[in-house]
This record gives structure tokens, sequence and C-alpha cells, in this order.
């Protein structure tokens, strides 16, 4: 059954202006697979038998950037769309596990389509030549199935990150895994130590924020690959269904790497994200999240009032998910912050109804005990948010500071 993808004019014009000078092009990757699901590209990648200066002077009137030359890729500006063009190549040995050493160029789509990771990657389509797919990608697409072209083990060898990238594309797809290919993951876990940290974070973050992430972090845990990449959470896991509660949160990185941790201390997994390179900010929010679904709010205002003290209006909402998800509250927990965050509650010391000039004004002195006085007010007000009222507060933060100085 012949393939028709609607090729964009920019790239149509892309594949003539090389046809013109008697080179080929082809579109290839991620675009293909995604066309063929039946999803609008938001990149569309083109191989050629062109070398990368050949590609250059093809598309000399157009704006060109070095992108990767060495590599043979140029990237090409056509009507405010930017084309990665790279040249047909094979790929040289892989003594770090992750990046050739070296790179031939061919003239052979074949030989470049072999070099790739995955089936469903490793398709070209040219409009009058239709699908080229030597590896049986259509297939495994019907199929839903994540399969290396060729060998695991090499494939893994060559790129550990493969690894990882393995497991994101069964999440963002939601595809299952050929045995050997799962296999082969598991028995290349260890060169995910030749990896840099950065990366491993980054495939990591981008499983969690798909649309599948608990089959795949399943898979991952039950090959041993989540063990090579976080120790101490493969060794506090439950024994089953661990992951389900995050294919049914938000789609938001706090909350499922709360929801991925949540077996663990928050200190421990603050240090687990710390080794992974996370950034302080990713770090600090889990960890407060981790903290407070220690303790699980009740559905009171009062108790919701407390929350946001404790973590201000956006890591509260995360609390909330997080529980919600992992089936500790009820979702009217949700609407009872919402409508408690409604009222504009005082949280902060900033929302009281004085300030620290005013204390100064009626003989309350800018040292300790005036922090503690304020500390005071708020967590006054935090009980019985109606005494939130200047008189009032005033004539308490009086008291307060007689009872410290005597």
């Amino acid at each position: 059954m012949s393939v028709t993808i609607t090729l964009p004019p920019q790239v149509l014009r892309c594949i003539n202006t090389l046809k013109t000078t008697g080179h080929s092009a082809y579109v290839v990757g991620g675009c293909v697979r995604d066309s063929l699901r039946g999803i609008t590209p938001h990149d569309w990648d083109l191989t050629t038998d062109a070398l990368p200066e050949e590609i250059k002077e093809c598309f000399h009137a157009y704006k060109t950037i070095d992108t990767g030359i060495r590599h043979g890729t140029v990237s090409v500006l056509i009507d405010h769309m930017q084309l990665e063009i790279t040249t047909f190549r094979t790929d040289g040995e892989y003594t770090d596990h992750r990046r050739p050493d070296n790179v031939f160029f061919t003239s052979n789509l074949e030989d470049d389509l072999a070099r790739r990771d995955f089936t469903i990657g490793a398709m070209a389509y040219h409009p009058q030549k239709g699908l080229i797919d030597p590896f049986c990608g259509q297939e495994d697409l019907k199929k839903r199935r994540i399969r290396c072209v060729g060998d695991p083990i090499k494939r893994f060898s060559e790129d550990a990150l493969r690894i990882l990238r393995a497991f994101r594309f069964s999440a963002q797809l939601g595809f299952d895994f050929d045995a050997a290919t799962l296999n082969g993951a598991k028995d290349c876990r260890h060169l995910l130590g030749k990896i840099a940290v950065e990366r491993i974070s980054s495939e990591l973050s981008r499983l969690l924020l798909s649309g599948n992430p608990a089959k795949a972090l399943e898979a991952m845990h039950h090959s041993n690959v989540l063990e090579a990449v976080a120790p101490a959470l493969a060794a506090a896991l439950p024994a089953d269904r661990y992951f389900t509660v995050l294919d049914h949160s938000p789609a938001d990185i706090y909350i499922r790497m709360a929801l991925l941790l949540r077996c663990l201390p928050p200190e421990k997994g603050g240090s687990l994200l710390r080794e992974l390179k996370f950034d302080g900010q990713t770090i600090h929010k889990v960890k407060k999240i981790l903290t407070e679904i220690a303790h699980p709010p009740a559905l009171t205002a009062r108790d919701m009032r407390f929350l946001l003290h404790r973590c201000g209006p956006k890591t509260a909402a995360s609390v909330i998910e997080v529980l919600i998800a992992d089936r500790r509250i009820d979702r009217l927990a949700r609407d009872m912050l919402q409508n408690t965050i409604s009222f504009h509650p005082c949280y902060q010391i900033k929302d009281l109804a004085v300030s620290g000039t005013d204390l100064k004004k009626i003989g309350i002195p800018a040292n300790d005990k005036m922090g503690v006085v304020l500390k005071y007010l708020l967590n006054a007000v935090l009980e019985y948010p109606s005494c939130n009222n200047r008189d009032q507060l005033l004539d308490m933060a009086v008291q307060k500071y007689n009872s410290l100085v005597q």
C-alpha cells in the first residue's frame, strides 16, 4: 500500500532545489514517523547525498547555518522555516559510548538509515519515490512497538543514551518494547555510567512529562535500568503498581517528580535530584512537596490557610494534586484550596493589616522581638482570619511584646 505524506512548500522547495543540482533528498526520521501517525511534525529534517559544502552552495541564496557541519548537518532558513539537512553518512567507532569518533559520508540512503537507533525513526520519504522503509518501521508503528535497527546490543553500546531514549519514546507514544530491544537495554544498562548526568536527567524529565510515563517506568524498573539511573529510588519502591498514579496527574515536572519520589524521605529525594544535577528550584520545590505530603492537610479552610503559609499558592496546589493522584485525599481538596485563595487570605506577614512600621510607632523596637511579635500576629490571623484588622492587631502586639520583655 502506497503512502502519501503532505510536505510543507518549504520542504518541497528544498528537495527540488537539491534535485536541480543533481542531488537527491528525502525527509527522514521523526517527521516521517509523526506524519504516518497522523500528527503534524514540529520540525522537518532532510537527508541528502549532497556533501555539506554542496548543500551550502545549493542554498547560497538563503541563510544557512553550520549547525553540525563536521557531522554533515547544515540548517537552511526558507520562508521562516528552519530545515536541517544532513548528508547521508555512516558512523565510525563510538569509543565514549555516546558519539561517533568520526563519520563517513556516503551516497547510499540505506546505509544512512542503518545507523539510526529505532526502526520507527529509520524511515525516509520522497514525494515521487514514496516511503523508504528497509527496517519495517511502518509495521512497528502499526504494532505500537519500539525496536532497534539491527542488533540492540550494538545500538545501545554505540550510544548508551539510546537506552533512555527508548523508554522515553515508549512513554511519549504509548508503545511496548520488542523483547530483544528490552533485553538489550537491560544488558547494556551499566553503560549509562558513561553518559553525562545532565543528559540522563533531561531524558527522565521528558519521560515524566509524557502522556504514558507509568508503563515505561515499570519497564525501566523490571529491566533494572531504573536501578542504574536512580538506585536509591529503585531500592525503595513498593512491590507493585507504584507508577500508575503518574498517568493520572497533571503533566507538571514538580508534581510528577514528587509522585515518582514519594516513597523516599524528603532529604533522600533531594539528594537523588542533586546527584542527577537538577536545578535548585526543582530540588527545592520537590523537597517541599515531599515534606508536605508526609502529613496531608485535612479538608478545612484552616488547614488550607496554613498550607498556603508554608508553601505559597503554586506549591500548595502541587501538594494537593500529588495527594489527589495518590488517592490520599478527595478531589474536593482542589476546590477547597481554590476557594480559600479566592478569599485572599492573610498567609504571610506582609498580608497583615499592620506592618513593622506600625509597631515601631507604638513603641516596639525593630529587633528580634518585633519578629516574634509579627509571627505571633500572623499565627493568630491564620487561626482566626477575622482578627486581621489594625486596631485588634495593635492591641495584640502590645500584649505580646509586654509578655516578652517582662
